[in-house]
């Protein structure tokens, strides 16, 4: 298994790997992920992998879309961002 190096990735308007993401609840609370590789997962740390329900559920998901969570909650993705430099150090 080959570590992947998220240094080089460029935040846009989709929830890519490698980006952090806020989603924004109806009633406006915001949650942040860092939306990570297969093995990089630790909810502890809002560190979320791709291949969970809910990765998946916002796993390439544009800015302004409406994503059904897992719970089914409703939230809207309201912003992508690179990672934080504290979060690259650690994955490294």
């Amino acid at each position: 298994m080959q570590p992947v190096s998220f240094k080089g990735v460029k935040a846009g308007e989709y929830a890519e790997l490698g980006t952090t993401i806020t989603l924004t609840a109806a009633d406006g609370a915001e949650t942040v992920y860092h939306l990570l590789g297969a093995w990089d997962g630790n909810p502890e740390k809002n560190y979320l992998s791709y291949r969970t329900r809910l990765g998946q559920a916002i796993f390439r998901c544009k800015i302004g879309d409406t994503v059904t969570l897992p719970s089914g909650e409703k939230v809207t993705l309201t912003a992508v961002a690179a990672l934080p430099a504290d979060v690259l150090a650690e994955l490294e």
